[in-house]
């Protein structure tokens, strides 16, 4: 069994909290010699799996595009599914006993669809411009123009000849 295989065993903060053990066991004064050396191989030992479990994610979390030429997020799927599929990267990157590299590598994928989510709402705020003209200048639409016919419509009043019609 290699040493990735053991490490991906653990999570990396199981690992931490053992060592933190053994490292407070090794500082005991009480203790046997022969017990705080078997204590430091211990924490030796942690210490590489530690190490092994962070080459592990660092290998995880290099870019998709690196391996392949391309992004994750190139096949052009709808807002509604790089939505739903960074929805579902948050939800378990939330949970509390998530191996370290795989929330890097969660995190990672989770920038990824958050920026393509943006990039399409920005798509579409460019394309709704372009197709109503002064929708994205934030300015009141102009109020409707008074039709010229307007005051021939109005009624007259006796006395109000030469009167304007407002």
């Amino acid at each position: 069994m290699t040493n990735a295989t053991r490490s991906s065993e653990a999570t990396f903060e199981q690992l931490e909290k053992r060592l933190h053990e053994a490292l407070a066991r090794l500082e005991d004064p009480d203790a046997p010699l022969e017990e705080r050396v078997r204590q430091h191989r211990e924490a030796v030992r942690l210490h590489a799996r530690m190490d092994a479990v962070l080459a592990e994610a660092r290998d995880l979390v290099k870019p998709a595009e690196a391996k392949t030429g391309t992004p994750p997020d190139a096949a052009d799927e709808p807002y509604e599914k790089v939505l739903a599929r960074l929805t579902a990267a948050v939800e378990e990157l939330e949970r509390e006993d998530l191996p370290l590299a795989r929330a890097l590598q969660l995190h990672r994928e989770a920038e990824a669809l958050a920026d393509r989510c943006e990039s399409i709402l920005k798509t579409a705020q460019g394309t709704l411009e372009e197709l109503t003209p002064g929708a994205g200048a934030n300015t009141p639409a102009p109020p409707d123009p008074i039709p010229p016919d307007l005051p021939a419509a109005l009624p007259s009043f006796p006395g109000d000849d030469d009167a304007p019609p407002f």
